[in-house]
C-alpha cells in the first residue's frame, strides 16, 4: 500500500520522501526486533504501576506499530534508514499508527 506522508521527510542518505510504500506482509520475526527498535528511539519502556495495553496485547501498542510501519517501509525501500523515522512528522507518524492497526487488527 501507499501513504503519502503529509510532510515529507528528507532521509539521511539526501533523498526526499513523498510517499512510503508499506508492505506488512513481508515482515518477519527479526522485524518485530528492528520495529521494537523504532519504538525506543521515542517511547520509554513502560514503568511498573498502572495497565499498559501493550501488556495485554502488542497490536495494541501505539508506538510498536509506529515501528512496524516504518519497518514495513524499509522492507520497499532501501533508502529508507533506521535513524530516518527521527524525521516524520507527529501527524504522520500517527497516522502510521493507525495504519498498522488496520493490518493487524
Amino acid at each position: 500500500m501507499k501513504y503519502n506522508l503529509e510532510r515529507s521527510i528528507q532521509l539521511i542518505q539526501g533523498d526526499t520522501l513523498t510517499e512510503l510504500d508499506l508492505d506488512f506482509d513481508r515482515l518477519n520475526l527479526q522485524d518485530l526486533k528492528t520495529a521494537q527498535k523504532v519504538k525506543d528511539f521515542f517511547a520509554p519502556t513502560p514503568t511498573v504501576g498502572g495497565v499498559d495495553n501493550a501488556a495485554l496485547s502488542p497490536r495494541l501498542d501505539p508506538n510498536l506499530r509506529i515501528g512496524l510501519a516504518w519497518t514495513a517501509a524499509m522492507k520497499c525501500d532501501k533508502r529508507i534508514s533506521i535513524n530516518d523515522v527521527l524525521n516524520l512528522s507527529a501527524k504522520d507518524a500517527l497516522i502510521l499508527s493507525e495504519e498498522a492497526l488496520q493490518y493487524f487488527f
